[in-house]
Protein backbone atom coordinates (compact mmCIF):
# COMPACT_ATOMS: atom_id res chain seq x y z
CA UNK A 1 0.00 0.00 0.00
CA UNK A 2 3.02 2.08 0.33
CA UNK A 3 3.50 2.56 -3.14
CA UNK A 4 0.42 2.87 -3.97
CA UNK A 5 0.20 6.19 -1.79
CA UNK A 6 3.46 7.17 -2.61
CA UNK A 7 2.07 6.99 -6.34
CA UNK A 8 -0.92 8.92 -5.75
CA UNK A 9 1.08 11.66 -3.63
CA UNK A 10 3.31 11.91 -6.39
CA UNK A 11 0.57 12.55 -8.73
CA UNK A 12 -1.18 14.91 -6.53
CA UNK A 13 2.39 16.80 -6.67
CA UNK A 14 2.91 16.76 -10.49
CA UNK A 15 -0.70 18.03 -10.83
CA UNK A 16 0.01 20.98 -8.48
CA UNK A 17 2.79 22.16 -10.43
CA UNK A 18 1.18 21.46 -13.75
CA UNK A 19 -1.10 24.04 -12.61
CA UNK A 20 0.87 26.14 -10.89
CA UNK A 21 3.15 26.47 -13.64
CA UNK A 22 0.17 26.94 -16.31
CA UNK A 23 -1.09 30.03 -14.10
CA UNK A 24 2.60 31.79 -13.90
CA UNK A 25 3.63 31.22 -17.04
CA UNK A 26 0.20 32.59 -18.20
CA UNK A 27 0.64 35.82 -16.40
CA UNK A 28 -1.93 34.64 -13.31
CA UNK A 29 -4.81 34.43 -16.34
CA UNK A 30 -5.20 30.98 -17.50
CA UNK A 31 -6.94 29.40 -19.72
CA UNK A 32 -8.71 32.46 -21.58
CA UNK A 33 -10.57 30.00 -24.32
CA UNK A 34 -12.66 28.72 -21.35
CA UNK A 35 -15.60 29.76 -19.52
CA UNK A 36 -14.73 31.81 -16.07
CA UNK A 37 -15.98 28.62 -13.81
CA UNK A 38 -13.65 25.86 -15.61
CA UNK A 39 -10.92 28.21 -15.23
CA UNK A 40 -11.49 28.68 -11.60
CA UNK A 41 -12.15 25.32 -11.28
CA UNK A 42 -8.59 24.40 -13.07
CA UNK A 43 -6.67 27.21 -10.83
CA UNK A 44 -8.24 26.16 -7.79
CA UNK A 45 -6.20 22.78 -7.88
CA UNK A 46 -3.48 24.55 -7.37
CA UNK A 47 -4.65 24.52 -3.69
CA UNK A 48 -6.63 21.24 -3.84
CA UNK A 49 -4.10 18.66 -5.00
CA UNK A 50 -1.70 19.27 -2.40
CA UNK A 51 -4.08 19.35 0.58
CA UNK A 52 -5.11 15.52 -0.73
CA UNK A 53 -1.64 14.95 -1.32
CA UNK A 54 -1.12 15.78 2.54
CA UNK A 55 -4.02 14.24 3.40
CA UNK A 56 -3.02 11.23 1.64
CA UNK A 57 -0.01 11.16 3.02
CA UNK A 58 -1.00 11.89 6.57
CA UNK A 59 -3.30 8.54 6.16
CA UNK A 60 -6.27 10.28 6.47
CA UNK A 61 -9.38 8.92 5.01
CA UNK A 62 -10.67 12.85 4.09
CA UNK A 63 -7.27 12.94 2.07
CA UNK A 64 -8.57 9.63 0.46
CA UNK A 65 -12.21 10.96 -0.61
CA UNK A 66 -10.21 14.58 -1.71
CA UNK A 67 -7.97 12.86 -4.18
CA UNK A 68 -11.02 10.67 -5.43
CA UNK A 69 -13.01 13.72 -6.10
CA UNK A 70 -10.52 15.88 -7.59
CA UNK A 71 -9.14 13.25 -9.94
CA UNK A 72 -12.69 12.62 -11.34
CA UNK A 73 -14.02 15.97 -11.75
CA UNK A 74 -10.04 16.50 -13.49
CA UNK A 75 -11.35 14.16 -15.35
CA UNK A 76 -14.61 15.26 -16.40
CA UNK A 77 -13.15 18.82 -16.67
CA UNK A 78 -10.72 17.86 -19.24
CA UNK A 79 -13.46 16.10 -21.01
CA UNK A 80 -15.96 18.75 -21.40
CA UNK A 81 -12.57 21.20 -21.97
CA UNK A 82 -10.82 19.18 -25.04
CA UNK A 83 -14.43 17.91 -26.50
CA UNK A 84 -17.01 19.92 -26.08
CA UNK A 85 -15.40 23.21 -26.15
CA UNK A 86 -12.93 22.62 -28.95
CA UNK A 87 -13.84 21.57 -31.92
CA UNK A 88 -10.45 20.10 -33.48
CA UNK A 89 -11.22 17.10 -35.12
CA UNK A 90 -9.09 14.29 -34.42
CA UNK A 91 -6.37 13.44 -31.63
CA UNK A 92 -4.63 16.36 -29.81
CA UNK A 93 -2.24 16.88 -27.01
CA UNK A 94 -5.16 18.08 -24.59
CA UNK A 95 -7.39 14.78 -25.43
CA UNK A 96 -4.62 12.43 -24.99
CA UNK A 97 -3.92 14.58 -21.15
CA UNK A 98 -7.47 13.68 -20.54
CA UNK A 99 -7.38 10.73 -21.35
CA UNK A 100 -4.35 9.56 -18.95
CA UNK A 101 -6.03 11.76 -16.13
CA UNK A 102 -9.35 9.45 -17.00
CA UNK A 103 -7.05 6.68 -16.45
CA UNK A 104 -5.42 7.81 -13.13
CA UNK A 105 -8.93 8.55 -11.81
CA UNK A 106 -10.01 5.03 -12.78
CA UNK A 107 -6.74 3.50 -11.20
CA UNK A 108 -7.45 5.15 -8.18
CA UNK A 109 -11.05 4.09 -8.38
CA UNK A 110 -9.79 0.73 -8.28
CA UNK A 111 -7.50 1.37 -5.63
CA UNK A 112 -10.11 2.91 -3.46
CA UNK A 113 -11.11 -0.40 -1.05
CA UNK A 114 -7.25 -0.53 -0.32
CA UNK A 115 -6.81 3.23 0.74
CA UNK A 116 -10.01 2.95 2.42
CA UNK A 117 -8.53 0.17 4.95
CA UNK A 118 -5.44 1.94 5.31
CA UNK A 119 -6.50 4.86 6.23
CA UNK A 120 -7.80 6.08 9.56
CA UNK A 121 -11.36 6.19 10.13
CA UNK A 122 -10.98 8.66 12.65
CA UNK A 123 -8.19 9.85 15.21
CA UNK A 124 -10.38 10.35 18.16
CA UNK A 125 -13.96 9.68 19.94
CA UNK A 126 -15.25 12.29 22.78
CA UNK A 127 -15.73 9.34 24.97
CA UNK A 128 -12.32 7.63 24.19
CA UNK A 129 -10.97 11.02 25.44
CA UNK A 130 -12.90 11.42 28.47
CA UNK A 131 -11.89 7.81 29.57
CA UNK A 132 -8.35 7.82 28.43
CA UNK A 133 -7.02 11.16 28.19
CA UNK A 134 -3.69 10.81 29.90
CA UNK A 135 -2.74 7.77 27.37
CA UNK A 136 -3.84 9.72 24.87
CA UNK A 137 -2.56 12.98 25.08
CA UNK A 138 0.98 11.34 25.84
CA UNK A 139 1.04 8.97 23.33
CA UNK A 140 2.48 9.67 19.72
CA UNK A 141 3.18 7.51 16.85
CA UNK A 142 6.45 8.46 15.01
CA UNK A 143 5.66 9.49 11.39
CA UNK A 144 7.74 6.65 9.87
CA UNK A 145 5.58 4.21 11.75
CA UNK A 146 2.25 5.34 9.86
CA UNK A 147 2.25 2.88 6.76
CA UNK A 148 5.11 0.33 8.08
CA UNK A 149 3.02 -1.72 10.34
CA UNK A 150 3.14 -5.48 10.67
CA UNK A 151 0.28 -6.91 8.67
CA UNK A 152 -1.73 -6.31 6.07
CA UNK A 153 -3.64 -3.16 6.52
CA UNK A 154 -0.25 -1.50 7.49
CA UNK A 155 -2.42 -0.04 10.46
CA UNK A 156 -0.30 -1.10 13.52
CA UNK A 157 2.22 0.87 15.77
CA UNK A 158 4.11 0.17 18.55
CA UNK A 159 3.22 3.35 19.88
CA UNK A 160 -0.58 2.88 19.67
CA UNK A 161 -2.20 3.60 22.75
CA UNK A 162 -5.26 1.30 23.79
CA UNK A 163 -9.05 2.40 25.08
CA UNK A 164 -11.01 0.76 27.50
CA UNK A 165 -13.65 -0.12 24.92
CA UNK A 166 -10.55 -1.92 23.32
CA UNK A 167 -9.84 0.60 20.25
CA UNK A 168 -6.54 0.84 19.46
CA UNK A 169 -6.01 4.99 18.68
CA UNK A 170 -2.29 6.52 16.37
CA UNK A 171 -1.57 9.76 16.50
Amino acid sequence: MRVTVGGFVLLLAYGTVVHLLQLLTSGFEPYPALPGWLRAYFVALTVVNPVAAVLIARRHRSGVVLATTVLVTDAAANGWANYALNDTAGITVGRVGQAVITLLAMGLLIALPGLWRATSPGRLHADDLVQDWPRVAFTRARPWDRWSGSGSSGTSCPTAATTRSGRTLTS
